[in-house]
């Protein structure tokens, strides 16, 4: 038996439609083995071991055009880790073994997180406006930002007495979140939970934050920002379109060293402030105060009564980063503005380290073309399309 590629050995095992280690919700997760075109295969076997090595389930295909099979075993139990095996036997005899991980997410238990939402002022619900007026360039396209409500953080202060052997995060939002543990960053992911039918399924994504947690004080960072669930989406930049207040739910299960659980769920007792962003929408563009440090007092979140019925496992890989990609030019336009040519239309951030005298303002606008001089063109038009961002530095290098 062997474990390696050649050119004549399948590429990777699959679980619903993903490669390992994935978290789901499903009941019969669907296991496939991914080929490169030239593998003739006799049959094929998936094992489901237990973290002990247990054989739980097992299954031969005989039916070498049918690549995937579906779990049929006993229950899988939820907020469990299994191995998935997939031995598979080419028409010479070799058998190639391929391994993943499966974890069990939720799987509709209660949450022991309620949904809370930091003290905030609703968002302002943009008026309908007719065909006419989305493709008419006017003033009313831009300036969408001045309606615009601060993104917010939130936090949580907690105490481990000893490193807990294992834990996991579960979290979702109304909006979109970024989550920190200790100051760093948990996971890949970006715009989490990213969107979907949210009052029929609203993801949660699962964090392994183990090795992120120690002995004494732990704080949990949230910053919350409007995304799908208020944002100025579709072709007539609507707004509100889940509702006007942001929010968070999250659950924090730790095994501690003697084997104790301890839980932590999203209540009250979470504060939240105004953060230094001033306002972030996924059209219009953010904006970001680094001059002033944000000196309001943190309050206290309230409980929001939302469903939880409707909360799953992300069942898609996540938006992350790919590649850092540097502009290829920085010509100056006939009209003067600098220009950062990226070379190719993408989607992401831009990364600035600027060295300023004093406070200054910066601003980036974002768009897919020049013009025929060679000047900054707004190619994307209609209400709150703006795609602009502005950082406010202070002096010194930023």
């Amino acid at each position: 038996m062997q474990e390696s590629h050649s050119e004549n050995l399948p590429l990777c095992l699959m679980i619903n439609g993903r490669t390992g280690p994935i978290v789901t919700d499903e009941c019969q997760p669907v296991f496939t083995v991914w080929l490169d075109g030239r593998q003739a295969l006799l049959e094929w076997t998936v094992i489901l071991l237990s973290t002990e090595g247990t054989q739980i389930w097992r299954k031969t295909n005989g039916d070498t055009y049918s690549l995937s099979v579906a779990y049929d075993g006993p229950a899988l139990i939820p907020q469990t880790r299994y191995q998935v095996i997939a031995d598979l036997i080419d028409r010479t005899g070799q058998v190639t073994r391929l391994s993943s991980v499966l974890e069990t997410g939720l799987m509709g238990q209660n949450w022991r997180g309620r949904w809370i939402e930091p003290v905030q002022q609703p968002a302002i619900r943009e008026k309908e406006v007719t065909m006419m007026v989305i493709l008419t360039p006017g003033p009313g396209h831009l300036g969408g930002h001045t309606r615009l409500r601060p993104s917010e953080d939130l936090r949580k202060t907690f105490h481990c007495d000893s490193k807990p052997r294992s834990s996991r995060l579960y979290i979702s939002a109304h909006g979109v979140y970024e989550l920190q543990i200790n100051g760093q960053k948990a996971g890949p992911n970006c715009l989490a939970p990213e969107t979907s039918a949210y009052p029929k399924i609203l993801y949660y994504q699962t964090h392994d934050v183990t090795a992120m947690l120690h002995p004494g004080e732990n704080t949990i960072n949230i910053r919350l920002g409007d995304g799908w669930w208020i944002g100025r989406l579709g072709f007539g930049g609507d707004s509100c379109q889940y509702g006007d207040r942001l929010g968070l739910i999250l659950q924090l299960e730790m095994i501690e060293a003697d084997g104790s659980k301890m839980i932590i769920g999203s209540d009250e007792s979470f504060l939240c402030r105004r953060s230094s962003t001033d306002y972030a929408d996924l059209f219009i563009g953010e904006r970001q105060d680094l001059a002033d440090p944000v000196e309001e007092p943190w309050q206290r979140c309230s409980v929001s009564d939302f469903q939880t019925d409707n909360l799953i496992a992300q069942p898609t890989e996540p938006v992350q980063e790919l590649r850092a990609l540097k502009p290829v030019i920085f010509p100056t336009t006939p009209n003067g503005d600098l220009l950062a040519d990226f070379g190719q239309v993408l989607a992401g951030v831009v990364c600035l380290t600027v060295d300023c005298l004093e406070k200054t303002e910066i601003t980036l606008d974002h768009s897919e073309v020049l013009d025929q001089h060679g000047n900054f063109f707004r190619n994307i038009i209609g209400r709150n399309k703006d795609q602009r961002d502005v950082f406010i530095v202070p002096a010194g290098l930023t």
